[in-house]
């Protein structure tokens, strides 16, 4: 038996189902997955300074006590606790003191005069009664300024006139010690340093 043989329209017919077997080829896929791209921002946050306050302090008044003078009567009685022979104390007040300057403004405020029984008799005048030559005194001021005027005022008094006699004048702030000038001054200067004076003489 011979084969049989396809004629040309069964040969194309075949072919065109052999392509068809094979499936047509893929379309390419239109979706496209878009990748999400999240952008992270940092969020700009302005930060106001830090103001410290500093706590409100109330500051009390300065408030300056002034020191207080000793009275003269305070001043002979620590020389007289010290050694000193201050006998025959005499304490003057306003209306007895015999200058009429206790109490009266830039003048002391407080007087005592004093008999040394170590000058001699020959020396002394009992009949000036409370007088600086007898032995001594103090006179206190409310300032050292106005004890300064007041040292320099005897000074230049005594200087003016010798018959006045001399005296031994030692400031220790506002105190005013007057010493006779029948002292020795290695004597006069032993009182002055009792009191942390120092000797006045001219400035």
């Amino acid at each position: 038996m011979k084969p049989i043989k396809l004629t040309a329209p069964l040969a194309a017919l075949g072919v065109v189902l052999s392509f068809a077997a094979c499936g047509s080829p893929a379309a390419p896929s239109s979706t496209s997955s878009s990748a999400a791209t999240t952008t992270t921002r940092a969020t700009s946050t302005t930060v106001a300074p830090t103001t410290t306050i500093a706590p409100t302090t109330t500051i009390a008044p300065t408030t300056t006590t002034l020191p207080v003078p000793p009275t003269a009567s305070q001043v002979a009685a620590k020389l007289k606790a010290a050694g000193f022979p201050v006998t025959g104390l005499i304490v003057w007040n306003d209306s007895t003191d015999p200058n009429h300057l206790l109490g009266r403004p830039g003048e002391y405020t407080s007087k005592v005069a004093w008999v040394d029984p170590d000058i001699p008799a020959s020396e002394a005048d009992p009949s000036d009664v409370g007088g600086i030559e007898n032995g001594g005194g103090v006179e206190v001021f409310p300032t050292a300024a106005e004890a300064h005027v007041r040292a320099a005022y005897l000074y230049s008094t005594s200087q003016a006139d010798p018959a006045l006699g001399v005296e031994y004048d030692y400031l220790a702030g506002g105190v005013l010690l007057r010493l006779s000038g029948n002292l020795l001054p290695a004597e006069a200067a032993k009182w002055g340093k009792a009191i942390g004076g120092t000797l006045y003489s001219g400035s």
